[in-house]
């Protein structure tokens, strides 16, 4: 059954290859790429964001296909869950990659929001400019024809009577061109001024829109001077984590990767900043910077000192818990860039913008691993929902939660954590330090897939085990995680005990036992080229035994933690046996203690 489903699943991943551009393939790229532009696409059937991509893909190449014969400009798609060695060869290491090339060259990977109006401008402007070029090419061309063969005319008095019959055309064609560059000369001018004007409106459309901007849209840290850090800190703008540095401090050039990192882990989430002391001393002194590196959260002006250590997994712990509500507002500017920001988003959908203390609470309690956002529109998510609502979206695909009631009772918080809970993760997670404390010390099945580099052709396999687990079983649900081993090795050797030598390496990890499989029961390596073994060991988890994770007091105070959770979760009936257990023991103690014989002494007489 479970061979049958994976095989289905393939055929439906290679079958769905995004038509109408030039699918490119290592036998025939060379030969078809030779001439002109190609805007190639680079993806994959399963990507969501390539789905979410694909029709405005088919658009952008039906709409300008005419370009291919106005200006030798095309469109090619390369699926590279088939073609894996080609994109790897064209330096792709995400999906939805799109590159420009030109006659068989590599020339510039376009970088910018993959909307319909962005890429139609960047194809205009490439088409057209490489359209000049070949036709000034073509220009210098005819000119030195043209010098060729007046250089080779022998006789030289008519070449004189010639020049003299075209110094008098030429004069008359000059007098023509100024009558006519007179009469043309004030619309040119009304056309500047036009271009002129249209400028200062493109800024205030803007600044206008900056309202529903997501915070720190582009995953960096923006360079602040003392203009621009008043602007941040005051008290209408936005939450903004800052860090105040100086380039010869050792801590500060320590801590600069790690900033770097952090600022693409909060894209749409907190704004990242950073002020050079060295340059704006006057500004440091101001917010009271007395030592390198300081850093501070400001939030509606108020700033908050972070005083813990600079790891990244501190740094997002308390980016996310003082920036204020986890739940953003987004609308249809800006909701396709905040899903593609997070594996997985959760919405709130309601004609008030007032957000219910019920999502607020999950939003809280799984910000690290989802995204909440909250709209005014019903169709914000490209179909009609009955509001309120809340709909989660992961893997490109929309699903809404069952109730319409967010009355913030006990019942109804209780069965939306849940849901959240059960659905927080995709497909195929990827490791993060924002993810991995819940994923690790969770007490699902992880099945990880640790690799050194990306290799799309690796991560495909393991992306279809993980679909035909998911399709043949909905009893168990581990959780698929895609595992970097120059990020994560020394983690896992030194916390999990799982030494990883070789790569790509899957590896089942039993969070309840605190055991970890790498072998299948024919003690072969779990391979996601042998998906059957890895089916196998997940259906027989209670049945066999792996080797240790974990120290001893690791496996101690997890199984101390679970008991004291379970406590937690159904604190009433703990209750109820822990009185009846008291009850038992007083009555025991009381009714059924040992009777003294007393024995009055003898008297003698």
């Amino acid at each position: 059954m479970l061979l049958k489903t994976a095989a289905l699943c393939a055929g439906f991943l290679l079958t769905s290859i995004q038509a109408v551009s030039v699918e490119l393939r290592p036998d025939n790229i060379k030969e078809i790429t030779s001439s002109g532009q190609w805007l190639i696409e680079h993806f994959s059937p399963w990507c969501p964001h390539c789905q979410h991509f694909a029709p405005t893909w088919k658009q952008l190449s039906e709409d300008f296909g005419q370009l291919a014969t106005t200006n030798n400009f095309h469109f090619g798609t390369i699926n590279c869950a088939v073609q894996g060695d080609l994109c790897n060869k064209h330096n792709v290491h995400s999906i939805p990659n799109i590159q420009l090339w030109e006659n068989g060259e590599y020339v510039e990977t376009f970088s910018e929001s993959r909307e319909y109006a962005a890429l139609a401008e960047y194809i205009k402007d490439k088409a057209n400019a490489y359209s000049e070029a070949d036709s000034l090419k073509e220009d210098d061309e005819e000119e030195l024809t043209d010098e060729e063969e007046d250089v080779s005319k022998p006789d030289e008095e008519e070449e004189e009577e010639e020049e003299e019959g075209e110094e008098e055309e030429e004069e008359e064609e000059e007098g023509e061109e100024e009558e006519e560059e007179e009469g043309e000369e004030e619309p040119a001018l009304e056309e500047e001024e036009e271009v002129e004007e249209e400028e200062p409106q493109k800024e205030q459309i803007d600044h206008s829109d900056t309202k529903s901007v997501l915070p720190n849209p582009q995953g960096i840290s923006v360079d602040l001077d003392e203009q621009r850090l008043r602007e941040v800190t005051s008290k209408k703008s936005d939450a903004w984590l800052i860090k105040f540095y100086a380039p010869w401090c050792g801590h500060c050039q320590r801590l600069a990767p790690t900033w770097v990192e952090l600022a693409k882990q909060l894209r749409n989430e907190v704004n990242i900043g950073e002020v050079n002391c060295e340059q704006h001393p006057a500004a440091c002194s101001e917010h009271g910077v007395s030592g390198y590196p300081t850093i501070k959260m400001y939030h509606h002006g108020e700033p908050t000192a972070y005083n813990d250590d600079r790891s990244l997994v501190s740094l997002i712990r308390f980016a996310k818990e003082y920036s204020g509500s986890p739940v953003k507002q987004v609308d249809k500017t800006n909701v396709v860039d905040a899903i593609h920001t997070s594996d997985v988003s959760v919405f709130y959908l309601s004609e008030d913008k007032q957000v219910p203390e019920i999502f607020e609470v999950a939003a809280k309690t799984y910000m690290n691993t989802v995204s909440f956002y909250a709209s005014q529109d019903s169709t914000l998510i490209g179909q009609q929902f009955s509001l309120p609502a809340v709909v989660m979206v992961k893997d490109g695909k929309p699903k809404m939660y069952h109730s319409h009631d967010f009355t913030n009772t006990e019942s109804n918080q209780r069965a939306l954590l849940e849901w959240i809970d059960k659905e927080q993760y995709p497909l195929v997670a990827k490791l993060s330090p924002s993810n991995y404390q819940s994923i690790l010390d969770g007490d699902r099945t992880v099945v990880m897939n640790v690799v050194d580099r990306p290799d799309l052709t690796d991560e495909t396999k393991f992306r279809n085990v993980a679909i035909a687990w998911d399709r043949a079983q909905s009893n168990k649900a581990p959780i698929f995680v895609q595992v970097d081993k120059t990020v994560w090795g020394e983690y896992l050797d030194s916390t999990l005990n799982i030494q990883v030598e070789r790569t790509p390496k899957v590896i089942i990890y039993n969070a309840a036992t605190y055991e970890y499989f790498d072998k299948d029961l024919q003690r072969s390596e779990l391979s996601s080229s042998n998906p059957e073994g890895i089916y196998l060991v997940l259906e027989n988890l209670d049945k066999l035994r792996g080797s240790p994770a974990g120290g001893l007091h690791q496996r101690a105070y997890k199984s101390v933690r679970s008991g004291v959770q379970t406590v937690k979760s159904h604190w009433l009936i703990s209750m109820m046996l822990l009185t009846l257990i008291g009850g038992y023991l007083y009555r025991r103690s009381t009714y059924y203690r040992p009777k003294k014989t007393y024995i009055l002494p003898s008297h003698k007489d």
